[in-house]
């Protein structure tokens, strides 16, 4: 209830201070986004066992953009993410893959100029948000070990986010772009008070691999994609 209350002060603080700024904006976006992407979800104390062994893991994030022009070509952007992300691996021989689902509010500062006919420059950067929808613990075949793990990780999950690129436009007011994303949680993403082997509950608790405040290291989000999107500016 409390991370709840947080997350709707926080989304109310955000849209009142863009509603405040309308008046002084020389127009809006609004767009839809999807990003192949690499994601990960490790951890200190995994990554020195010789028990766990970290693999690239492919997913993707799909959503809506929105920015408000705040001279030609600076602006504030808020976009509104779902993002499949986790970590496959290996640990004690056997493949595992933390599946973990989140919606995303980043909240960036933009920077848009033009560098030719029909082209710019993006550079945003920013705060994010990120709410846990889902997690599950799966075996390489997909199939759940833990069908529903959201009490081993934080409900909400604070990090940054960068993204640059270009637009390229198609009319005076339709741009599709090309970005590289980046985003990184400084925030535990796993819960402390979950006590149960977060990598495999099936055999007992080992050294390096459990969870708790006094033992384990904070895990923490990290994904890198190509985002296209396709926006509409509006005068």
């Amino acid at each position: 209830m409390k991370n709840t209350r947080g997350v709707v002060t926080l989304a109310t603080m955000v849209f009142w201070g863009l509603t405040n700024c309308i008046s002084a904006q020389y127009g809006y976006q609004l767009g839809i986004e999807g990003s192949p992407q690499l994601s990960w979800l490790l951890n200190k104390d995994d990554i020195n066992s010789r028990r766990f062994n970290p693999e690239s893991t492919i997913n993707g994030s799909f959503g809506f953009m929105y920015e408000y022009e705040l001279t030609k070509n600076t602006g504030i952007g808020v976009d509104a993410i779902y993002s499949m992300q986790g970590q496959y691996y290996q640990f004690l021989s056997m493949d595992f893959y933390k599946k973990v689902n989140y919606y995303k509010i980043p909240v960036m500062f933009c920077y848009t100029p033009q560098i030719g006919p029909g082209l710019r420059a993006i550079a945003k950067v920013g705060p994010q948000l990120g709410i846990l929808s889902s997690a599950e613990l799966l075996n390489r075949e997909g199939k759940a070990i833990v069908k529903d793990q959201r009490t081993a990780y934080s409900s909400t999950d604070f990090g940054f986010v960068a993204m640059a690129g270009f637009g390229f436009g198609i009319t005076s007011q339709l741009y599709a772009d090309l970005l590289l994303r980046y985003d990184y949680s400084v925030t535990n993403a796993e819960s402390p008070g979950y006590n149960s082997n977060v990598n495999n509950p099936s055999p007992p608790v080992l050294p390096n691999t459990i969870v708790g405040p006094a033992t384990r290291a904070g895990s923490h989000n990290r994904t890198i994609g190509i985002s296209v999107l396709l926006r509409y500016c509006y005068k």
